[in-house]
């Protein structure tokens, strides 16, 4: 089996960004004129291994002896990360500097921009379904989120997001009654379903969704069962089944802080992903000491 190896960019190229791939994988990546792996086969004429380099040349895959390289390579390629034929490889920065990816700022502000027609893929709520159907002037559809194939178990089930309702104690018994009222009606399947079917959020009963179902809507309206389909792929496993995540919403913000100091050029990509860790490992020591 050959072994693709990842080689570090020429000096004149921005560095080497680490980036998460697939579970329990880590992946270097760098601009993809220099990208740079090697392989390790067996040559029958001379009944030995020999190294070759292939190097990807925007888009065109270039094959060279690894003696014959030049410019500024590492004295070994033993210590570099494996990458998989097939896989690949984009370092967001690059596209952010030539506009083909654009980031537009946190939360949903930016969904705008996906309805007037300036950005032809979106990644948000299912819940921005109704805004899109009523602002965006061309046809559209929604996918699952991307995954590895060669991730054991892909795709798996997705994880739920979303705001939660939350009843405080300490209130009288009258209160509760009131409280469990408005909940029973919040949850009454016909009114779960016409919330669902109008506004793409998640019906929060397996009873609305069923009668979705049992009525054809999916049949011409399609989009909406995109998620549920996401959540319910598979059995979860014990990572697929929720969060406990503890300041997961400061967490989020400062993830959101560290990625734009990269794409607006404040940080390497490298130092930003680093400092995130590191403040995100802070943040978590903190609420275990609250935590009880």
């Amino acid at each position: 089996m050959p072994q693709y190896k990842r080689c570090a960019p020429s000096s004149h190229r921005s560095p080497a960004v680490d980036t998460a791939g697939p579970a329990g994988v880590r992946y270097s990546v760098a601009r993809l004129e220099s990208f740079l792996v090697t392989k390790t086969q067996c040559d029958p004429i001379a009944e030995g291994i020999k190294k070759i380099v292939l190097s990807l040349s925007y888009g065109t895959i270039v094959v060279r002896p690894e003696e014959k390289l030049h410019g500024l390579v590492p004295a070994s390629f033993e210590t570099y990360q494996i990458v998989d034929p097939g896989n690949i490889i984009v370092r967001t920065t690059d596209l952010q500097n030539d506009k083909t990816y654009d980031y537009s700022g946190r939360d949903s502000k930016s969904e705008g921009r996906f309805g007037s027609g300036e950005c032809a893929i979106f990644l948000t709520s299912s819940g921005y379904y109704a805004t899109a159907k009523g602002t965006a002037k061309f046809d559209f559809t929604s996918a699952p989120m991307p995954y590895y194939p060669d991730a054991v178990g892909a795709p798996q089930n997705s994880i739920i997001g979303g705001a939660s309702l939350w009843v405080m104690g300490g209130k009288k018994p009258e209160e509760y009654k009131g409280v469990a009222k408005f909940f029973t009606c919040l949850s009454d399947t016909d009114r779960q379903a016409k919330l669902h079917q109008e506004s793409g959020y998640l019906p929060i009963t397996k009873a609305a969704y069923e009668k979705t179902k049992a009525s054809g809507f999916y049949a011409t309206t399609p989009i909406p069962e995109t998620p549920l389909k996401e959540l319910t792929n598979k059995e979860p496993t014990e990572n697929s089944r929720g969060l406990r995540f503890g300041n997961m919403v400061q967490m989020r913000e400062i993830w959101a802080e560290e990625i734009e100091a990269a794409l607006g050029g404040q940080k390497s990509a490298k130092d930003a992903l680093d400092a995130a860790v590191a403040r995100g490992n802070a943040m978590l020591r903190t609420f275990e000491k609250t935590a009880k």
